[in-house]
């Protein structure tokens, strides 16, 4: 029956119409259910993730083992290969790797300490806000170029980690393309933040 639609012509009558119109509607509701049904997957998942770091946090003293735990949480909830964290010491001015999401990356990475000043991870710290770079290897200021290049990366966002309005760490996403996050996206990493 329908192949006759295609080779000659057709004039569709009004229930014709309105039956493609009702399905076409269908399909519009099925497809935006399973586009939320989704969406609520990633929220469980998030928040199942924000709860085991909760625990941890709560259970654990020991830094190192909670902030691995947290990079690799960061990384797995901002979809990036690679976070971690720059600790922060004002006395110094400096920035030292703490922990990244992945150690074995991380085993080779040239640079463990940087200035506040001249560095994107120092700007964050200094401002007390978020830098991002769409191509951290157009920017003089980030360093050991080669080494990212070799990682695939060029993306780099710095959030700050804030304690009673200092900033204690920054919290660095590094990705091969450019970091955007909608305000769904957003809300999580700043409750993941705090």
């Amino acid at each position: 029956v329908l192949g006759q639609y295609f080779h000659a012509p057709h004039d569709f009558t009004t229930n014709e119409i309105q039956l493609v119109s009702t399905l076409a509607d269908h399909a519009a509701l099925a497809l935006e259910n399973a586009r939320l049904y989704r969406a609520q997957e990633e929220r469980l998942t998030r928040l199942q993730t924000l709860t085991r770091l909760n625990q941890l946090v709560s259970s654990s003293l020991e830094t190192s083992e909670v902030l691995a735990a947290i990079a690799r949480a960061a990384a797995e909830l901002a979809g990036v290969p690679l976070a971690g964290f720059w600790l922060a010491d004002h006395a110094t001015r400096t920035l030292t790797i703490g922990a990244l999401s992945d150690p074995a990356m991380g085993a080779s990475m040239p640079v463990r300490t940087l200035p506040f000043d001249g560095t994107n991870s120092g700007e964050v710290v200094k401002r007390r806000a978020a830098v991002a770079l769409d191509d951290v290897l157009a920017d003089p200021a980030f360093r050991a170029r080669e080494w990212w290049m070799a990682q695939g990366i060029r993306s780099f966002l710095g959030l700050p980690v804030l304690h009673q309005d200092t900033v204690v760490a920054v919290l660095a996403l590094y990705s091969a393309a450019p970091l955007r996050f909608n305000p769904d996206d957003q809300s999580v990493l700043d409750n993941f933040l705090a």
